[in-house]
């Protein structure tokens, strides 16, 4: 039996409409990009990265962490490229933001906050540039390419790489994050994850567990909130985790 939890409200207090009245607002190229600046300015002007970030995805299921980071002198940032899946074509583009970010006087070192398919946007950039992640956080995140994404949603996989799906398969290793968490590891950025035993969509044995394994066997230094079953819901249980905001809290953004 599931453990009885509390949905989400409908229309949460702070709500999408009023996160981006304090939003600024910017481009780069053709995509849009957004800023939640902190309350309380700090001169190192840390901020939280999350993803995914898209146009018809209400900012709401992050709202709760944004409130808290934000209350805490952490800016919140985003960036809108589409359904991507971690190609080395996207994740040049997410560099392009992060450069903007850093033109912009952010922290250098961002703490990275993902939810589901956000987790390849921002693994497959971290493993390419990790002297530029201060942490990673994840809930119930798709961390590996040969599960959830080419089993049930291969269409944008095989777009976003440009490949047939027989091309990938052949460099899966090189591109797919779960295999490529050493550059991580050796910059020693901790990862904290929450994820359902009960998950059907994105599977906690071949997602964060698999990222616990290798993780752990690389010498990183994991830490995996294993929440009994649940499933892939959007609930407080996930949304308003209080381990992962502490996580997100104390992690350094330099």
């Amino acid at each position: 039996m599931k453990p009885k939890t509390m949905p989400l409200p409908l229309k949460s207090p702070f709500g999408a409409k009023e996160l981006f009245e304090q939003a600024e607002i910017f481009s780069i190229k053709d995509a849009s990009a957004f800023i939640i600046p902190a309350n309380h300015g700090r001169p190192e002007k840390p901020w939280v990265w999350i993803a995914p970030a898209l146009a018809d995805t209400s900012l709401e299921v992050f709202a709760w962490y944004i409130k808290n980071l934000t209350q805490a002198g952490i800016s919140v940032a985003g960036y809108d490229v589409g359904e991507v899946r971690g190609s080395p074509q996207s994740s040049a583009r997410f560099h392009e933001f992060y450069q903007a970010m850093i033109a912009k006087a952010y922290a250098s070192r961002p703490i990275l906050l993902a939810k589901s398919r956000g987790a390849l946007m921002l693994l497959a950039w971290a493993f390419r540039h990790p002297q530029h992640v201060a942490a990673f956080a994840g809930i119930y995140p798709v961390c590996n390419l040969l599960s959830w994404p080419l089993r049930n949603k291969p269409k944008p996989v095989l777009e976003d790489y440009a490949m047939s799906r027989d091309q990938l398969l052949q460099v899966i290793e090189k591109v797919n994050p779960i295999h490529q968490l050493k550059p991580l590891a050796d910059a020693q950025v901790p990862i904290f994850l929450v994820h359902g035993t009960d998950d059907d969509l994105v599977p906690l044995s071949e997602n964060s567990e698999l990222v616990v394994e290798h993780y752990q066997s690389l010498g990183g230094t994991v830490q995996l909130d294993r929440l009994p079953g649940m499933g892939h819901d959007e609930t407080v249980d996930f949304l308003e985790n209080q381990r992962v905001l502490h996580f997100l809290l104390q992690s350094k953004c330099d």
